[in-house]
């Protein structure tokens, strides 16, 4: 082969070398620019999930019964759960329409719903706790105080056995609803405890009942929406005396439970899903 043949061919191949990795870029630059928009969905999937991260690390810190900031929270769920009765269920999707337009408020008071939901939820688990250590009687008993909508209620007279100590005694507290054909009676020491297990376990019922008997009549009547929620948020017996209640009584059933399972001292009670 000629040196003049050599070199036409080394310069043939050196052009297609070139060819080559042109079209590679090319390939490499469309495939960049078609990936583009996965890339940015990739990036806005991953800024929601740590956005809802730091909402549930907000949700689950350890927040004092006796502070204030309990209160507040406590307060924000009576509220949006209220307004959500008197509205039919369309003030929620409003809250969650703001949030969506990351709107302050919006996103405070769904945080605050979704941190005593999840307080409300995990009550249950002293049940699991009670049946794994052998408490059979005090298992049954809240889950019979978890799932009545009846609020537990004094018998006075007849003699009955308590499901928890066996023990005979004039009277007693019944623990199940009235329809079912086995009654279900602890001592009447025990009235704290069930009203206040009760109560902190059927909250959303409770409150539901309390506003729906309150103010869903006058709403349908004589008052528009935007006036009953007025009236809702003015009303201490709501925001002020259920807050209250439901705090005075979440702080007796935890201490009443950490005592008798067992569950060491934090020094205070907390508002969060790390107190179980």
């Amino acid at each position: 082969m000629t040196p003049t043949a050599k070199r036409t061919k080394t310069e043939a191949a050196a052009a297609a070398a070139v060819a080559t990795a042109s079209a590679t870029v090319v390939a490499a630059s469309t495939a960049s620019t078609a990936a583009a928009p996965e890339v940015a969905v990739a990036q806005q999937q991953h800024t929601q999930q740590q956005h809802q991260n730091q909402q549930e690390n907000q949700s689950v810190r350890e927040i004092l019964l006796s502070s204030k900031e309990a209160a507040v929270i406590v307060r924000e769920f009576v509220l949006l759960k209220a307004f959500d009765v008197v509205s039919s269920g369309q003030y929620r999707k409003f809250v969650l329409r703001k949030k969506d337009l990351c709107e302050g408020w919006a996103m405070r008071m769904h945080d605050n719903y979704h941190a005593m939901t999840v307080e409300v939820r995990n009550l249950a688990k002293y049940v699991s706790m009670a049946r794994s250590q052998g408490h059979m009687e005090v298992a049954t008993v809240c889950t019979k105080l978890l799932n009545c909508l009846e609020c537990p209620h004094v018998h006075e007279t007849g003699w009955n056995t308590c499901s928890i100590t066996k023990v005979q005694c004039v009277g007693g507290v019944r623990v199940n609803a009235m329809s079912e054909a086995t009654p279900i009676f602890v001592h009447p020491r025990f009235l704290r405890f069930c009203l206040s297990f009760w109560f902190t376990s059927r909250f959303d019922h409770v409150l539901r009942r309390v506003v729906r008997g309150k103010y869903t009549k006058i709403f349908c009547d004589d008052y528009t929406l935007s006036q009953v929620s007025a009236m809702i948020y003015a009303d201490t017996d709501i925001v002020t005396g259920v807050v209250d209640n439901f705090i005075h009584a979440l702080t007796h059933v935890h201490a009443t439970m950490h005592k008798f399972l067992g569950i060491p001292a934090r020094g205070s009670e907390t508002l969060s899903n790390f107190v179980i």
